[in-house]
């Protein structure tokens, strides 16, 4: 008996600590309601069997989407889009709240999606990757303003590629060699 009671202290005497790692805030439940209480990175003493320490990274993660939607021509456009972000520091006790650690899944993927649809739809096809710059910046002001109310900072955003249907490509390639042939012929005219 008295030897179960030493391990009981001992185990709750080891419980009373916890560590909150570089990069991360903690925070504080106690019987899982969240206490208000952020723990910035350190060790620190809580009350076992009654308050636990929940990790909230506050370190630039990445998130790949590929997505898919229409130009403003109606032409089928297949991109894949990188948004580095990273929790804002004072929301992490109400993303805890509502979120838990599914902000990625309940909030980012689908802000991308509906963000990517919203941009390209104000674009050509061809201003897709003349005007990339342009787009970039739109889809990256539409996405910060729409992750802001939930505590989600955009860091950057990345548009790795553009892929259009094989009858558009083929379109484009017919009128890129034939704009090419005008210039030369437009060339030998002068020439002559």
């Amino acid at each position: 008996m008295v030897g179960a009671i030493a391990v009981l202290v001992v185990i709750g005497f080891f419980m009373a600590f916890c560590q909150v790692d570089a990069g991360y805030r903690g925070v504080v439940t106690e019987f899982g309601a969240p206490t208000g209480e952020i723990k910035g990175e350190g060790i620190y003493m809580i009350i076992p069997f009654v308050q636990q320490v929940h990790d909230m990274s506050l370190q630039v993660d990445k998130h790949d989407a590929p997505s898919g939607a229409a130009s403003k021509d109606l032409q089928e456009v297949h991109t894949t889009v990188t948004v580095n972000f990273h929790l804002n520091a004072d929301s992490v006790i109400e993303i805890y709240r509502t979120l838990r650690r599914d902000y990625e899944e309940r909030i980012i993927v689908p802000a991308v999606q509906e963000t990517v649809k919203a941009t390209t739809a104000h674009f050509v096809a061809e201003e897709l990757i003349t005007e990339r710059p342009r787009v970039k910046l739109e889809l990256e002001t539409q996405l910060t303003s729409r992750l802001a109310p939930y505590g989600i900072i955009v860091d950057a955003v990345s548009l790795t590629d553009f892929e259009f249907s094989a009858a558009f490509t083929v379109a484009i390639e017919s009128k890129q060699v034939a704009v090419q042939r005008a210039m030369e012929e437009e060339n030998l005219l002068r020439q002559i």
